[in-house]
């Protein structure tokens, strides 16, 4: 069972128990910075992604991230591009924009190797989109984030980062629920 606490800027979680059940005598404290931090209240620590980006770049980041999906790897900008339709020119327009706002990353190809949520490269947090599809996200975070990122419901695949039991979790519409799983 975890606790968050609000003071200005930081957030303090505390737990005493892991979801695994076994003893986690950690306290955990995030500090956001100021100049990207709403108020709680809001319901939100930082903007949205969709939210940072044109239509252009929303469109693109979407058909970039089916590619990601789809190729179990990197995929290109230009991939995402021909998905849509685009012509070039307005294909790197908006990715320039993507790579720019670091919501991309591209390996020493020119590949992209993650765009948030997904990871192109093996991580702790393997997602199963309710189409059947999976992928790996990028962190925790992103992982649960993935259910308003592909508009449907997801399961996640990854460890206790307490004792490495493997822990699933689903979230769909209604909720989130974890699993503990047994060894």
């Amino acid at each position: 069972r975890s606790t968050i606490r609000w003071s200005g800027t930081r957030a303090t979680t505390a737990s005493t128990r892991c979801s695994c059940r076994c003893v986690a005598a950690a306290t955990r404290t995030i500090v956001v910075p100021s100049s990207r931090c709403l108020p709680p209240s809001s319901g939100s620590l930082t903007p949205s992604i969709r939210s940072r980006l044109s239509a252009d770049e929303q469109a693109l980041r979407q058909a970039l991230l089916d590619c990601l999906v789809a190729a179990q790897g990197p995929a290109s900008f230009a991939a995402a591009g021909a998905a849509l339709g685009w012509p070039p020119e307005r294909t790197v327009a908006a990715a320039d924009a993507i790579v720019a706002k670091k919501l991309a990353g591209l390996d020493e190809r020119g590949l992209v190797k993650y765009a948030y949520p997904v990871s192109s490269a093996p991580t702790g947090h393997r997602v199963t989109l309710a189409d059947g599809r999976a992928f790996y996200a990028m962190c925790a975070i992103d992982a649960l984030g993935c259910f308003f990122t592909f508009g449907q419901p997801v399961r996640i695949d990854a460890r206790c980062h307490v004792c490495g039991q493997p822990v699933q979790i689903t979230v769909t519409a209604e909720r989130v629920s974890t699993a503990a799983m047994r060894r």
